[in-house]
């Protein structure tokens, strides 16, 4: 899928792709604080041709998140641009573990983990 347009932040790749996706991708060893949270947020809303877009976001299993980071990256404001959730998970059990909180929790935004981006985009633009 081609790249529309990329912002890099501190913590992040963020790129638009065809069809309106915003495809994040986490740099390796990042340490998500609320500040640079709010700053990968202002990038991906630059980023977006409608109020709510599909977003591809890849784990990285080498990020770390702190308090304040989940509580800014879980307020209310984040999600209500956010038409779906498709994360890609490197580890199969992980995955897994994912699909079945989702089935259990329900969240408000359709979410669902994947071992690789060609189906997590599949799943986006179905």
């Amino acid at each position: 899928m081609n790249v529309i347009k990329e912002i890099l932040t501190e913590t992040a790749s963020i790129r638009k792709l065809e069809k309106g996706i915003i495809r994040i991708a986490i740099k390796d060893n990042a340490h998500l604080t609320a500040e640079n949270l709010e700053e990968n947020f202002k990038a991906y809303v630059e980023l977006m041709d409608e109020e709510t877009a599909p977003f591809l976001i890849l784990v990285n299993d080498s990020a770390s998140i702190d308090s304040a980071g989940r509580e800014e990256y879980n307020k209310k404001t984040r999600r209500e641009v956010r038409a779906k959730d498709a994360l890609v998970i490197k580890s199969p059990a992980t995955m897994l573990l994912i699909n079945s909180q989702v089935k259990f929790i329900k969240p408000i935004i359709p979410t669902q983990a994947f071992l690789d981006e060609a189906s997590a985009i599949r799943w986006l633009v179905s």
